[in-house]
């Protein structure tokens, strides 16, 4: 036991020899730079404004061919509640102008789009908010990485996109395993991959569980706010592009109306 315990340290002590640090250790430098604890250790409405574009791809005449759909949005939720949001999606579908109100009780089970009738959600679909907002909470810096929950591997050297990176990969139990590479002289999170299952609504089309590969690609990391965010976000479901984002503002409000979030009432 002492033999083992004596290899333990001196891997360990040449891991920090070799300036290759430790993933929690990437990761509170990550959310210490960005700023990720303002304001989230009380329950406090935010607003967070994006742009952006969304891809539909389809086979014509043989010929792959793609469509883009221009949007803004509006996200209004509770720093401490990661599964409570209203977004509020302004998209344009050729030359027509689309709103969308989409609110969503992740712990209570239900959605609501454009003031319609409640849908209770199936574990699928609660599961798939789950990750979705998951991989969010990452890179907004939310997710503390609970050592009870995670565990990481060894952190290695690579590059993503030209940029040199330290990467590893967290696991936890029910979890599919997430990597992450973060950029080795900014310490800012340049890429976020896992397999996933995740649904989405465009206009004239019901919402269809699907499983991939997911790749988040974070550019440009800048001031928003009272936050680093990134400036630009590539979201690739497997390696194709799905939607490109760029945040416009964050704000921490002193007061939400609760009814944005309310269930409504039975119809008698």
């Amino acid at each position: 036991m002492r033999f083992l315990a004596a290899l333990v340290v001196a891997a360990v002590s040449s891991q920090v020899a070799h300036g290759q640090p430790a993933a929690k250790d990437l990761i509170t430098r990550f959310r210490k730079t960005i700023g990720a604890d303002v304001g989230t250790k009380l329950s406090v409405p935010f607003l967070i404004e994006y742009r952006g574009e969304r891809y539909l791809y389809s086979v014509r005449d043989g010929k792959l061919s793609g469509d883009s759909f221009p949007f803004e949005v509006k996200l209004y939720g509770y720093t401490d509640k990661s599964h409570k949001h209203r977004k509020e999606m302004e998209m344009r579908v050729g030359v027509v102008p689309l709103k969308i109100v989409e609110v969503i009780e992740g712990d209570a089970g239900w959605y609501q789009l454009n003031e319609g009738e409640v849908v209770p959600m199936k574990k699928g679909e609660v599961d798939a908010r789950e990750r979705r907002e998951q991989h969010g909470e990452i890179f907004l810096g939310r997710e503390i990485f609970d050592p009870a929950v995670w565990h990481f591997s060894e952190t290695k050297g690579g590059r993503v996109r030209g940029e040199e990176v330290w990467t590893f990969e967290a696991k936890g139990k029910g979890i599919e395993p997430v990597t992450l590479d973060f950029g080795k002289g900014s310490g800012l999170l340049l890429h976020l991959r896992s397999k996933t299952t995740d649904f989405a609504w465009l206009p004239g089309e019901t919402p269809k569980l699907e499983s991939f590969t997911r790749d988040l690609y974070l550019h440009d990391w800048k001031k928003v706010g009272p936050r680093l965010l990134p400036g630009s976000l590539q979201a690739f479901h497997d390696g194709v592009l799905w939607q490109h984002m760029e945040p416009v503002n964050v704000s921490l409000l002193k007061t939400i109306d609760p009814a944005m979030f309310s269930a409504p009432a039975p119809k008698k």
